[in-house]
Parts: structure tokens; C-alpha cells; sequence
């Protein structure tokens, strides 16, 4: 029997993706000084995200499919940071005069998906859910059927498997930035699902996380979520401003889109209310406070990626102390694969 379970959760929060990140190459390379040549995805035994939390969660914990390597993932710590400091600027980058941009966004999504779409392919080609190196928990929401959506590597569906590529898709189709994702299942009974961004309904995935960790291991004593944010703003929304607004203004990509934003901040809120409740679980939860003129998801400017690099700094300088501790903890649950 297990008797401790560790649990890594990381939030949604697009271009801020940068911020967990930064702290997850940080705690490889502190859990490396004592577990020379483990990966970071062994010292967990469940890894959940949610939208570029589910894209850092996948890109951990999918596999080098290679013969006599199938523990190896294929991609490393600082292969996250790639992923937004260099590869983020294509998947927000959008051509066009600026006054037509902000037009066609009342009608239209602010981004295409080809290249995210292309870009995913080429990073997972055609590994599946099921071949994950870790339990994985990403979520997504079901758009037709309106209820939550979550691919799990450990619990086939009834439906069969699913591709990487396409989870990841799925999970990062937040609404008005990107199209929603029509996904099919493969193996089993093959559906078509339709799919937008889990952080509608859990943005910040740790509860989820909690419930599928206790289906795995449902006798340990321990439930131990180092839940990673990617950055919050105490300076929301008064009421004079919400009074002057219409629906464009509660949707403008400008302002941050306001109602995605307060779903997604309220929702993260209450599971750290939530999770505080349960005396089985030691939720820790990293996060830090970041200018509200930062905050949008697709910001890719080089000095906003300089500003986001240096809040995850301060955000490991500011939980030193907790972060010894859990290097301590984690490298004594070191997997042997």
C-alpha cells in the first residue's frame, strides 16, 4: 500500500504558461543534485494540467517512442521553457492590420489553430493517452454534451484511446483566442467529441487531480498536490466599469476578456478554498501576484516574456524554503521507470 501519493497540478493561463515553467526546470535541477539522471515526471505519481498547464503535463510525460527507451520522455525541463519563450510567439501571432484585427475578432476567433495544430503533430505525432509515462489527468470541456471532459491515460474510456496531439489541442481551446477541437477516439467505440478549454470548469485541475489519484491508489493515508498557477491579479473590475459595458466588452481579447478571466480566477479560488477542507490532502499551492497590464494570455512581447520570466524568480525565491522540503519528499518517491 502507498501511503503517500504526490500529486503535481498546474493551471491554465496561456503565454503565463512561462511562470510554472521556469519553477518545474527549477525543480528538476534541484531533484537532480540527488537523483542524478531521474526525470522529473518519476518523482510524481500523478501529473495533471489544465489548457498550457495540459501542455506542459503532456509534454513531461509523453514518450520517446523509441525501441529500448519507451521510459524516456521526449521532452525535457528546459524544452518547456522552449515551448513558450520561442515556440509561443507562432501560436500568438496573427498578420494583419491592427484596426482589422480587433474588427474580426467580433466575429471570428483571434487566432487560427493551424499552427498549433501542425506544431502538435510534429511534437506527439501519433502517441496516445494510454502510452503516457504517468498518469496524466488533462481537462477539456464537452460543448454539446455541457459537462466537464477529462482524458485520462490510466482509465480507458469506454470510447477507446486518444491521441496526445489531440488532447492537447482540446485543452488549449479557449474560446474566443482559438476554435473549439473536434476530437475522435481511437480503438474501441470511436466518437466524435466536441471540446473547448478546461479552464471553463477547472482551471486550476488539482481537485480533479485528487479524485482520479484516489481511484488509483484509494488506501493511501497521503495526498500531497503541489499545484503550480501561472500568475493572478488582485486588481479586478469595479462596478462602475462593468456598467458601461456590452457584450464586446465582457468578450474584448483587449480587456483580457473579462468573463473568461473572473470564471477562470473564481473557479482556481474556490478549489484552494475547496482542497483546504480535506485532512487526507496537503495542498500546497504555488503562485504570485502579477501586474494586471501583464495579465493576458496571449501577450507574446519579448519584454512580457522577460517581465513573466522574472515573476517565476521571485515566485522560487519566495517559496525557497517550501521547495527544499519537497525536493526532500519528492526524491525519496523517485520511480524506478
Amino acid at each position: 500500500m502507498k501511503k503517500n501519493v504526490f500529486i503535481l497540478s498546474i493551471d491554465g493561463g496561456g503565454i503565463r504558461g512561462v511562470i510554472p515553467a521556469f519553477v518545474l526546470d527549477n525543480l528538476y535541477h534541484r531533484l537532480n543534485k540527488i537523483n542524478r539522471g531521474k526525470y522529473l515526471y518519476q518523482h510524481f505519481d500523478l501529473i495533471a494540467g489544465t489548457s498550457t498547464g495540459g501542455l506542459l503535463a503532456l509534454a513531461m510525460a509523453s514518450p520517446l517512442l523509441q525501441k529500448g527507451k519507451t521510459a524516456t520522455p521526449k521532452y525535457g525541463t528546459e524544452a518547456l521553457i522552449k515551448l513558450y519563450t520561442e515556440i509561443g510567439i507562432n501560436i500568438f501571432s496573427r498578420a494583419g492590420r491592427p484596426w482589422l484585427r480587433k474588427l474580426s475578432v467580433l466575429f471570428h476567433h483571434k487566432y487560427t489553430n493551424q499552427y498549433l495544430k501542425s506544431l502538435m503533430e510534429e511534437l506527439y505525432g501519433n502517441a496516445t493517452m494510454s502510452q503516457a509515462l504517468r498518469p496524466l489527468v488533462i481537462t477539456a470541456f464537452d460543448a454539446k454534451r455541457m459537462s466537464p471532459f477529462v482524458f485520462s491515460s490510466h482509465t480507458r474510456s469506454p470510447y477507446g484511446d486518444f491521441f496526445i496531439k489531440d488532447a492537447a489541442r482540446a485543452t488549449s481551446a479557449a474560446p474566443v483566442y482559438f476554435p473549439p477541437a473536434r476530437v475522435k477516439s481511437i480503438g474501441g467505440h470511436e466518437k466524435a467529441f466536441h471540446l473547448i478549454d478546461g479552464g471553463v470548469v477547472a482551471n486550476n485541475p488539482s481537485l480533479l487531480a485528487l479524485k482520479e489519484a484516489k481511484k488509483l491508489y484509494p488506501n493511501a493515508k497521503n495526498y500531497i498536490i503541489l499545484s503550480i498557477g501561472t500568475g493572478y491579479s488582485i486588481s479586478g473590475y469595479t462596478v462602475d466599469e462593468m456598467n458601461k459595458w456590452g457584450v464586446a466588452q465582457w468578450m474584448s481579447p483587449s480587456r483580457h476578456v473579462p468573463l473568461l478571466n473572473i470564471m477562470m480566477t473564481g473557479q482556481a479560488e474556490n478549489i484552494n478554498y475547496t482542497l483546504s477542507s480535506f485532512p487526507e490532502v496537503k495542498y500546497i499551492r504555488w503562485n504570485i501576484e502579477i501586474d494586471p497590464a501583464e495579465g493576458s494570455l496571449d501577450n507574446i512581447k519579448e519584454q512580457n516574456l522577460q517581465y513573466l520570466q522574472t515573476k517565476a524568480r521571485q515566485l522560487i525565491d519566495m517559496n525557497s524554503g517550501t521547495m527544499d522540503l519537497i525536493v526532500e519528499l519528492l526524491s525519496k518517491n523517485v520511480a524506478a521507470v
